[in-house]
Parts: structure tokens; C-alpha cells; sequence
């Protein structure tokens, strides 16, 4: 029985990562355009995260503005017991800052729960994305508080 010896050198093993230029020679040489292609491919997808991102970030910052206007006008009711329904709403679209007053709606509501008043501030708003690039409808955001006050 022969035992066959087969000693090999690293030029051997280089036709493994070499080979493939000789079977596509003209496609190892013509590099013009690659980063074209690449930019082309992958630039609507880093667009799309950028912005997904800047309207991720408008949509907290006007769920937050519509909180703090519930809860600062709600804030405005206690301290003020004789105010107006009118006069509340006045003041949560003042403490809403920067957010179109004229698609505010507001709601305020009076009750009793075992013998204790509560005032309920609800302010709401249609948030559309100024980048509707995925054809999302409006989704309404809202701001609540409900605390208890004396009359």
C-alpha cells in the first residue's frame, strides 16, 4: 500500500482567492460607478431614518407641550376657583406654546367623586407629520389632568 505525501506551500492556497478574477475578469476591472450604486441603494433608507427620527422627536415634543399645557391650566383652576370654563381654555392655549391654537381642542369637565371636586383638562391636537413619506394618517395626541379643587 502507497501512502501518498502531498507537502504544500501558501501559492497553493492563493488560486482560492485569485481565481475568481479569471472567471470574471471584466466585472474585477470595471469598478467605475461602485460607490454610485452604493449611494443609490442605500440612501433612501438613511433618508427615510433621518426623518423618521425628526418626526419621532416632534411628535414627543408635542404629546409633552400638550401635557404640560393640561397640567399647568389644570394647576390655574385650583389656584383660581372662580375662573371660567372660557377663561381655562384661554389658558391652555396660552400654555400651549408653539402649537397652532386653532387645531387645539379643549375640553374641561367638572365632577364630584365622593364628595370631593375635580376639574379634568383635556387638551388634544391632530398631529400630521410635516414628512408624510409613508402616507400615515393624523393620529390625535393628548394632554390630561385631573385634579381636585375647592369651590
Amino acid at each position: 500500500m502507497k501512502t501518498w505525501i502531498y507537502q504544500t506551500s501558501p501559492k497553493d492556497f492563493l488560486h482560492l482567492f485569485t481565481g475568481w478574477k479569471k472567471i470574471l475578469p471584466r466585472w474585477h476591472r470595471d469598478q467605475k460607478g461602485a460607490t454610485a450604486v452604493e449611494v443609490a441603494l442605500l440612501a433612501p433608507i438613511i433618508f427615510l431614518m433621518i426623518f423618521g427620527i425628526i418626526e419621532a422627536g416632534r411628535s414627543l415634543w408635542l404629546l409633552n407641550t400638550l401635557q404640560r399645557s393640561a397640567e399647568a391650566t389644570a394647576r390655574f383652576a385650583v389656584v383660581n376657583s372662580s375662573a371660567t370654563d372660557a377663561a381655562l381654555a384661554t389658558q391652555a392655549e396660552t400654555f400651549a406654546v408653539g402649537i397652532d391654537s386653532s387645531n387645539l381642542i379643549i375640553v374641561i369637565t367638572h365632577d364630584t367623586t365622593g364628595g370631593v371636586n375635580f376639574v379634568t383638562v383635556t387638551v388634544s391636537y391632530d398631529y400630521s407629520a410635516v414628512t408624510n413619506l409613508v402616507g400615515i394618517d393624523p393620529v390625535t395626541l393628548t394632554g390630561l389632568s385631573r385634579v381636585p379643587f375647592n369651590n
